[in-house]
């Protein structure tokens, strides 16, 4: 559940907190996600330092607005910006945001919590006589739930209990707080942290949830890529068609694309092309080359012989950006790029993207 709020008072403090913190936050398109960090607020705009591959991505697929998602205090935030422009604060190259005209906030009567904790451990002293150690099964800015590694007997922890417990993150982070025992199933206890931890340990915590979080949504994306990838099998059709005449390419986009997939080439001719659509791929992606702009008419057709929404993305080689833009939009892609070897990985995810949000509605894939 999420509530909101528009008060540009709210709205301002929220961001200036954020950037003064230099918290994280991810920027999510429709096809492809990454992460960031929050830099400065400058007047209405918002500044953030994208991660490698950001602002490749936002180029690519002409982004105009960003979903954001973040962590402040106790909560997990949420607002919708319109993408400004490149600009430098700081010395730090950024993307400029437009301050957002509404937030999202996660309902605060319950604070977003992760059950990924490999790792993570917690330690209290019981009654003063010696140490319980635990591993943590999920963990809030509110409160943890624990499995101790021996059962307590009822005469020396009970319900209503007060101890100070130590939590121990990854990177040698300590957090220590008073708490209170609110639920406890033989070796399975939950504590509410009593007094509510100070302003730096929520924030450190509440950054590490976040992160794990994120983890979390892609692992269930990913779960949902590999059901998807096995109904196609099981209907016996092909996750994507490459139309292209470059044979090298073909191998590389092969190797780069198939793993768990299955993969159809065609050279841009009418008859093998015809072919490959009637083995009902899920995605089409088309190449022109720069060095044969007399194919370019076919690739313009073969939207006309696909089904309705089959996602197309076009790719491109010794050619101008400008001029391959053009061009996916007379081949109805969604996105087009020009190919080279350090854009490797952006492809592979920029096509998980795409097959998650035509496929199900999906998470948007990682950079």
């Amino acid at each position: 559940m999420t509530k909101s709020y528009s008060s540009q008072n709210e709205i301002r403090a929220t961001f200036d907190r954020a950037c003064a913190a230099k918290d994280p936050v991810i920027l999510v398109t429709q096809y492809l996600k990454f992460e960031a960090r929050f830099v400065a607020l400058v007047g209405d705009e918002i500044h953030v330092q994208a991660s490698a591959g950001g602002e490749e991505a936002l180029r690519i697929l002409g982004i105009s607005e960003v979903d954001m998602r973040f962590p402040s205090g106790p909560d997990f935030m949420g607002a919708t910006a319109k993408l400004l422009g490149i600009s430098a604060v700081e010395g730090i190259r950024t993307l400029k945001l437009a301050l957002p005209m509404q937030v999202h906030i996660s309902d605060n009567r319950k604070a977003p919590r992760t059950s990924l904790t490999d790792g993570v451990h917690a330690s209290f002293a019981l009654r003063g006589t010696r140490i319980v150690k635990a591993s943590i099964a999920n963990i809030s800015v509110s409160g943890l739930r624990m499995d101790l590694e021996e059962i307590i007997p009822s005469s020396e922890l009970r319900v209503r209990d007060k101890i100070t417990i130590s939590v121990a993150l990854p990177g040698n982070i300590t957090i220590t707080n008073g708490a209170v025992v609110r639920h406890m199933n033989n070796s399975n206890v939950g504590v509410e942290f009593d007094p509510a931890l100070s302003s730096r340990d929520m924030a450190t915590l509440s950054r590490w949830v976040f992160k794990k979080k994120e983890e979390e949504t892609e692992q269930t994306a990913k779960r949902k890529d590999a059901s998807r990838a096995a109904e196609a099998a099981r209907a016996a059709g092909n996750d994507i068609l490459i139309i292209t005449a470059d044979e090298v390419l073909r191998l590389n986009l092969c190797s780069l694309l198939g793993e768990g997939r299955k993969i159809l080439c065609a050279p841009p001719m009418p008859a093998p092309v015809n072919y490959a659509i009637s083995q009902k791929p899920l995605m089409v992606i088309l190449h022109a080359s720069g060095l044969d702009g007399a194919g370019w008419q076919f690739l313009k057709t073969v939207h006309t012989d696909l089904p309705k929404g089959t996602p197309i993305l076009l790719l491109g080689t010794d050619i101008e950006a400008g001029a391959l833009s053009e061009l996916g939009g007379d081949c109805k892609a969604l996105a087009s790029m020009v190919m080279t070897p350090n854009k490797a990985r952006f492809l592979q995810q920029l096509v998980v993207g795409i097959l998650r949000k035509s496929y199900g509605g999906g998470e948007a894939a990682g950079l």
